[in-house]
């Protein structure tokens, strides 16, 4: 594997039923990423096989890493652990349902090198079925700390 800059840290709780394709869409984006991706994977306490299942889903790959948790964490406690695992230049998080375009994570690198007053990327949002209601999510990186997780945890 080539050296990694990018890592994608996915949280997962009960997340079993969309493993299978979340699996995959990583996969099919780390062999189109030119930079280098590596995925941490951080199943909190799950009561639906989570575990097994990404475990039996990335078997050899080196770009992948699972963690499982025995006692349950908070969102931002996962979110906190996933951060200390990462050694990237970048990051991304990604939710165990959330799936990207292939070329995202390139396309985000390029953008973020190439104009350093950029501090982030996010992918445009589409929802099928539309879980989460009609209107467009968007979240704002201003505000203080505890403003700018309140919002990210919403959304």
């Amino acid at each position: 594997m080539k050296s990694a800059n990018l890592t994608v840290l996915v949280p997962v709780k009960n997340g079993s039923r969309y493993l299978d394709r979340k699996i995959e869409n990583l996969k099919a984006c780390c062999l189109n990423c030119t930079q280098g991706v590596s995925v941490v994977i951080s199943v909190n306490l799950s009561s639906d096989n989570s575990y097994r299942k990404t475990l039996s889903l990335v078997k050899d790959d080196s770009r992948f890493r699972v963690f499982v948790h025995e006692n349950e964490l908070s969102m931002l406690e996962n979110f906190q652990f996933l951060l200390s695992k990462c050694e990237t230049e970048f990051i991304c998080f990604s939710a165990v349902d959330d799936f990207t375009n292939e070329f995202f994570f390139t396309e985000s690198i390029e953008l973020l090198q190439n104009h350093p007053e950029i501090v982030g990327a996010k992918a445009k949002a589409l929802f099928i079925p539309p879980i989460h209601g009609t209107a467009p999510i968007s979240f704002s990186i201003f505000g203080n700390e505890y403003q700018r997780y309140k919002t990210f945890i919403q959304f």
